[in-house]
């Protein structure tokens, strides 16, 4: 359970008044505590649907869900709060002890070191600063070398050498900030029977337990096929997984 998003909330919200965002963050806390799950879910969900979010709130969620066995929501929340926290320690022990609750979910684990940057990259502030940083640092470096190559190359060369500093730089930024998870969802129905094919009346194929992590690559109707990362593939419906 974390306490501290009321610094968040002030931060980010301005415009929230405090006593209001305070009162509704710590009474949902303490019901949390008194083990009234549905009535701290309920006052959460107040403050996500004033797009106040953050990762102490969507961590407290996750918490919240896992209490009352929803371990798809409580792993939709657990990797949405990593956006925000990725190195929190606390949250990713809720998390890997979630994970081993979860049969059958084989290959994805916790988002990669990697992933958890890119995520926060995209999801904070910190993404503008990251950008700005990396611009005024190639900027730099640039007018360096330029004047270096400039006494010793031909132009042409010079030019070349630039073009490709700039492209390794330009796919390294695409890759850090592009979302690279967005086909990526959690089953958050109890259990699903995956089809052969887009309709209900299609083969069962295999079952996907509450909280599997899978890819999804195609639409139809009310239906997505979806991959595993062991290359399994079938249909389910749309309103049986969340994105993560």
């Amino acid at each position: 359970m974390k306490k501290n998003s009321v610094i968040f909330f002030l931060l980010f919200y301005p415009k929230i008044i405090f006593g209001t965002v305070d009162s509704v963050f710590f009474k949902a806390n303490t019901f949390y505590k008194e083990g009234n799950y549905q009535e701290a879910l309920f006052l959460y969900d107040s403050l996500i649907n004033t797009n106040i979010i953050s990762g102490e709130l969507l961590y407290n969620i996750g918490n919240t869900y896992y209490k009352i066995n929803k371990l798809g929501y409580s792993r939709y929340y657990y990797e949405k709060a990593l956006y925000y926290m990725p190195f929190d320690n606390d949250l990713i022990t809720n998390l890997n002890f979630l994970l081993s609750k979860i049969p059958g979910d084989f290959g994805f684990g916790i988002p990669s070191l990697i992933e958890r940057v890119q995520n926060f990259l995209r999801f904070s502030n910190w993404k503008f600063i990251f950008i700005l940083f990396s611009f005024l640092i190639l900027v730099l470096f640039i007018i360096k070398f330029w004047q270096y190559l400039n006494n010793r190359l031909s132009e042409n060369i010079v030019k070349s050498i630039l073009y490709v500093i700039l492209s390794f730089v330009s796919t390294f930024l695409f890759t850090v900030l592009n979302d690279e998870q967005k086909n990526r969802y959690a089953i958050v129905a109890e259990s699903v029977l995956t089809k052969n094919e887009p309709f209900e009346s299609s083969v069962d194929l295999f079952k996907l337990n509450e909280g599997t992590k899978v890819i999804l690559f195609e639409t139809d109707g009310d239906y997505v096929k979806i991959k595993l990362p062991d290359g399994k593939t079938g249909w389910v419906r749309q309103n049986a997984l969340l994105h993560l």
